[in-house]
């Protein structure tokens, strides 16, 4: 499943945003799949990361 993606009405503070892709399709992060971890605050617009 591919982006963008929209997140809105969040409380203020800080938020860790984590993407992986599930290669076994048991939709858990398993220490050898890929993953992108991006760290935003809101109003943030514009966050990209990419994991591969």
């Amino acid at each position: 499943m591919g982006g963008p993606f929209r997140l809105e009405g969040l409380s203020p503070g800080t938020y860790r945003l984590l993407a992986f892709l599930d290669r076994d399709g048991d939709s858990l992060l398993d220490p050898e799949e890929p993953r992108g971890e991006v760290e935003a605050t809101p109003p943030a617009t514009g966050v990209r990361f990419l994991a591969q």
